[in-house]
């Protein structure tokens, strides 16, 4: 099965950090190959395959951003129902995954 299956978006990476001292959501990645290694263990990530998300939460990563998680990846979710490609985004498979307790879905998930 193609991860990329029934969406034309392509795979975007996203870093959910306070390092600054504010909490940001910021693109790292937009239609790149993403890699294990891409990967921060002091940060929450965003994992956008076009047939679902993956969130990837640090070991490291602070308290606010682990508690702040769920709510990003619904906002990115809400978002995207918006557009006109993503008119189904609420029906889009929503999974998490901690550093060191990865799935093999989830590396074969990104690493396309």
């Amino acid at each position: 099965i193609s991860s990329s299956k029934g969406s034309s978006r392509a795979r975007k990476l996203f870093r959910l950090s306070d390092a600054s001292g504010a909490l940001s959501f910021d693109l790292v990645k937009d239609g790149e190959s993403i890699q294990r290694t891409d990967l921060d263990g002091n940060d929450v990530f965003l994992v956008d395959i076009g047939s679902a998300i993956w969130v990837w939460r640090g070991l490291g990563a602070s308290k606010a951003e682990k508690a702040m998680w769920l709510n990003v990846a619904q906002s990115y979710i809400r978002r995207l129902q918006g557009g006109a490609d993503s008119a189904n985004a609420h029906l889009m498979p929503l999974a998490s995954v901690m550093e060191g307790n990865e799935s093999p879905a989830f590396f074969k998930a990104i690493e396309v």
